[in-house]
């Protein structure tokens, strides 16, 4: 069976006409200086999934207000789930403890905070340089979000360490096989190269190994999958 990919988006970009993903995810809910939540969508498809995020300071203490709002959205458009994608450091746990007790739905949380909510845990795309088996590993027992992006990657050794980042990918001659991915090498003078891209072939074998290891749904990005 496979897993549903579910597509973020933007409030631009769920105004744009075009034909909106089949698995919704909405960004953009977050705390005001004064405490409040704001960024609710006016209407929400069946299915989709809604998201707070800290992109503004999470307050110390989860105003009473910001509770009530949440719960409200949440018993009127009914998502099937609702997502804490906190990624800075240090952000209030109670916070997060607070919005979520006594939502009618599943919460999950970033995995930065995996160990504050025991619900699902969303965790970054795999990198594609490591065995698929190895980077769940970890999260056996756990229901498992991932993230998931169409960017190859370049890691880059030198005398100083490492650099990794994500590149466009292009098919490359004299490829050699990866964990679920292909990758070739370049040598320069003072460093080695190792890029590396998935084929259809690959992407197929790492959704499969991902689903046998407590995956339960795929997350993109709307304009990158568009």
């Amino acid at each position: 069976m496979a897993l549903p990919v579910y597509l973020a988006l933007t409030e631009a970009e769920f105004r744009l006409p075009t034909r909106k993903p089949a698995h919704l995810v909405w960004m953009g809910i977050r705390f005001t200086e004064s405490g409040t939540l704001v960024g609710f969508p006016e209407v929400f498809p069946a299915g989709g999934i809604l998201t707070v995020n800290d992109s503004s300071p999470l307050p110390e203490k989860c105003p009473p207000e910001a509770i009530k709002i949440l719960q409200q959205w949440v018993e009127q458009f009914r998502p099937s789930a609702v997502l804490m994608d906190m990624q800075r450091s240090g952000a209030a746990p109670e916070v997060m403890k607070a919005l979520s007790r006594g939502l009618p739905c599943p919460v999950a949380v970033s995995a930065p905070y995996a160990d504050i909510l025991p619900g699902p845990v969303l965790l970054p795309p795999i990198p594609l340089y490591r065995d698929p088996e190895d980077f769940l590993a970890p999260w056996a027992g756990r229901e498992i979000w991932l993230e998931i992006s169409p960017l190859g990657q370049v890691v880059r050794l030198t005398e100083t360490g490492r650099d990794i980042r994500f590149a466009p990918a292009s098919p490359e001659a004299q490829e050699h096989p990866g964990p679920c991915s292909h990758y070739t090498i370049r040598k320069g003078p003072d460093f080695i190269e190792f890029r590396f891209r998935r084929t259809s072939e690959d992407t197929a074998a790492l959704f499969a190994a991902a689903e046998k290891h407590g995956v339960t749904k795929l997350f993109g990005l709307y304009w990158e999958y568009r």
